[in-house]
């Protein structure tokens, strides 16, 4: 009976840490070997929960699949936002 218990706990947190990452690390997957894009995505969904956008860091991340841009309005959706202020956020 304990290695039953034991066998579905073990289960439950190896499905738990598959999907832990969730949107924060859903960068586009054609990008995934582009140096620096992932860290682009991860930054711009941060900033989106929690931080105003980062132009400059937006500029840098242009060529990576616009990555920042991408998931800063994914990250500040996730917040509460609707997609047009998402976007108000973005705004010189």
């Amino acid at each position: 009976m304990r290695l039953a218990l034991v066998v579905v706990a073990l289960v439950a947190i190896g499905i738990q840490s598959a999907y832990a990452g969730g949107p924060r690390m859903d960068w586009d997957e054609r990008y995934e070997d582009i140096p620096g894009a992932p860290e682009c995505w991860v930054d711009g969904f941060d900033d989106g929960q929690n931080n105003p956008f980062d132009h400059d860091r937006n500029d840098e991340c242009k060529d990576k699949g616009n990555q920042y841009y991408r998931a800063f309005i994914v990250g500040c959706k996730e917040a509460g936002n609707t997609q047009e202020v998402c976007e108000a956020f973005t705004d010189d």
